[in-house]
């Protein structure tokens, strides 16, 4: 592949990761507007993420977002090295509950690069 290609590729990756993290930010400051609710897990949420394989972890944010009785959409933010940034969406529904625990079932492939 010649260079001006993979300036066209690069551009093309680096416009793609920018509107994903835009579009989840502005989720993000949505789902911060209101007070939580203690009996509700919808909304904003802070952590980390660790990967099981290796010592890979980082900051993690996320926005939980009810479609249906027992399933939510996630949103996913999060850092790699302090540095790389990326961000994701994925389906999950509740397999239990245990008092104030909720249990959620859900799969997203994150590609060669994240996983």
């Amino acid at each position: 592949m010649n260079l001006r290609k993979w300036n066209l590729v690069a551009a093309l990756a680096v416009g793609l990761t920018a509107a994903g993290c835009r579009s989840f930010h502005q989720e993000w400051r949505e789902a911060r507007k209101g007070a939580p609710s203690p009996s509700d897990i919808t909304g904003a949420w802070e952590g980390t993420w660790q990967n099981r394989n290796n010592t890979h972890r980082d900051r993690l944010r996320a926005v939980l977002i009810r479609t249906g009785p027992e399933t939510y959409r996630a949103s996913y933010f999060a850092w790699y090295k302090r540095v790389l940034t990326f961000s994701y969406s994925t389906d999950l529904r509740v397999s239990r509950r245990d008092g104030d625990t909720v249990y959620f079932q859900g799969e997203k492939d994150l590609g060669k690069l994240a996983g």
